[in-house]
């Protein structure tokens, strides 16, 4: 074999090598420890921290004003920001159409049957996370993240719409952004 193909299979072989060892230390690697998230308290938008908690991978990369709320967290039926939270939780993390259910106006015209359909298509053990930048009292951009256990990311652009009520606010209308 003339040197240059020496050469070439050195390299080919010292980049799989650093690939392999790069690999293994990602692997081993312990997970980094952030902020967990909680839902914010009407009229605030922030995140507190808490330094025990792995980092949600579905939350990286969710930014936006400082009127945005980013969250995994369960939500309430009192704010906007809540109310969505509170549905993408029970998506994600209940799994429950019912759950759902309560969270949702007639006027939503959201069926149950599809949503269930919709929540038994998510692979289970997928992680999400929401932000929530409001656009009026009762509207929303939402930009929802989920993170498959295989790592696949799928984002989605919304647009939604809720009716204000202490304690009982509802999803009125959920459209694709764009």
């Amino acid at each position: 074999m003339p040197w240059r193909g020496w050469l070439a299979a050195a390299a080919v072989f010292a980049l799989a090598a650093g690939l392999g060892i790069t690999g293994a230390l990602a692997a081993t690697r312990a997970p980094e420890q952030v902020a967990a998230p909680t839902f914010p308290q009407a009229g605030s938008p922030h995140v507190s921290v808490s330094p025990t908690v792995p980092v949600n991978p579905a939350c990286a990369g969710l930014l936006g004003s400082d009127a945005t709320t980013v969250t995994d967290a369960p939500g309430d039926r009192d704010t906007l920001a809540g109310v969505i939270a509170a549905f993408e939780y029970g998506y994600y993390v209940q799994r429950s159409g019912e759950a759902l259910a309560v969270l949702l106006a007639p006027e939503a015209g959201i069926d149950p049957a599809r949503l269930a359909a919709g929540i038994a298509s998510i692979p289970a053990g997928t992680r999400h996370c929401v932000a929530v930048t409001p656009v009026s009292s009762n509207a929303a951009n939402v930009h929802l993240v989920e993170v498959h256990p295989d790592g696949v990311r799928v984002d989605y652009l919304q647009v939604i719409d809720v009716r204000i009520a202490a304690g009982a606010t509802v999803i009125v209308a959920i459209a694709k952004a764009g």
